[in-house]
């Protein structure tokens, strides 16, 4: 799988509460990008309006909330890939990091688990697929990521607490992902997240928005104020 489109859906609860909702498309090649939208979106109990758009390639990501644009004064904002790892605390920061949404991520930790169980045999939207379930230790998932995926997931993943996490996943005959369900409890929160893969190896492209449409916001702002934060702008 070089690319995917799918639906997500993720829960926290806990220390950081969260919901969102809506759908991803991610490519790994020839150059990655990702495409997000968030139709709904919630932090602490409070409905982000409007949800959340978010696209990153390897030189930042393009954030689109509603929050930020009142105090910008423009739709989008953009923070340089270079600040990425300034976002690490708070609400948004849990939103925009939340790499358990990324089953290009998540199948690659689920190959961990020494106790997978075959469930039966289902048809989703036409494909028909087998029914997995199991549990693996984050640290052991940790383990089959890439030195850099790695060192991002476990910083997320520390600061949540999760130690543990369930699987059910749906594979088609080419052992594709076709839908994925996890939960995890830690000592912070709990998690929960759904995706379901509606493509692969489709086109993933979009326009980059342009400068006259973007400012720019410390991304240390963004990982501390939540829902209600003022990021300052320039």
């Amino acid at each position: 799988m070089t690319s995917f489109a799918a639906t997500v859906n993720v829960q926290t609860t806990g220390e950081a509460t969260s919901t969102i909702s809506g759908t991803l498309q991610e490519r790994t090649e020839p150059s990655p990008l990702v495409v997000a939208n968030f139709g709904s979106a919630t932090a602490q109990g409070q409905s982000l309006p409007g949800g959340i758009e978010e696209i990153i390639n390897s030189n930042a990501i393009y954030l689109k909330l509603a929050q930020i644009a009142k105090e910008t004064g423009k739709p989008w904002v953009e923070i340089p890939a270079s600040e990425l790892s300034e976002i690490s605390g708070g609400n948004l920061g849990q939103l925009l990091q939340n790499n358990n949404s990324d089953p290009l991520v998540q199948t690659q930790m689920l190959a961990s688990s020494t106790n997978v169980k075959k469930a039966g045999t289902i048809t989703l939207d036409g494909v028909p697929v087998t029914e997995y379930t199991g549990p693996y230790p984050i640290s052991a998932g940790l383990a089959k990521l890439s030195a850099s995926e790695r060192t991002k997931v476990s910083q997320q993943l520390q600061a949540l607490g999760l130690t543990t996490e369930h699987f059910t996943i749906w594979l088609d005959s080419k052992q594709q992902v076709r839908k994925v369900v996890t939960s995890a409890q830690g000592s912070k929160v709990q998690e929960t997240s759904t995706i379901q893969v509606t493509s692969i190896n489709g086109p993933v492209s979009v326009a980059i928005p342009p400068a006259s449409q973007t400012a720019t916001v410390p991304a240390s702002e963004l990982g501390g104020g939540g829902a209600n934060g003022s990021p300052a702008a320039s």
